[in-house]
């Protein structure tokens, strides 16, 4: 903001720094959960027949997928947003002189 920056474009700059973390997160764990889920068995497995999996959900269902990384998005989205307002509202004359 000493050198001209505005509150939300500070504000914006750190929530887009969190985003860009929690997206290669996401991306790694889709890849992750994908790669994973290749090795669990098709067959029912165990005394109950029932194997690894939900009830009506494929291993790839893209409907889980999704929902599970807009609640990851939301997430990282809510948890950057109070540093954020903290950083805006840092008086520039204060980091200044920290600097």
């Amino acid at each position: 903001m000493a050198l001209g920056a505005a509150r939300g474009e500070i504000a914006w700059l750190v929530l887009r720094e969190s985003l860009v973390v929690g997206f290669m997160g996401l991306g790694a764990g889709i890849v992750g959960a994908i790669a994973v889920t290749r090795l669990f068995p098709t067959q029912g497995i165990g005394w109950s027949g029932s194997g690894i999996f939900l009830y009506g959900v494929s291993r790839t269902d893209n409907l889980t997928y999704f929902a599970v990384a807009a609640l990851l998005t939301i997430v990282a989205m809510a948890a950057s947003y109070l540093p954020s307002r903290r950083a805006a509202k840092v008086d520039p004359m204060v980091a200044l002189r920290y600097e």
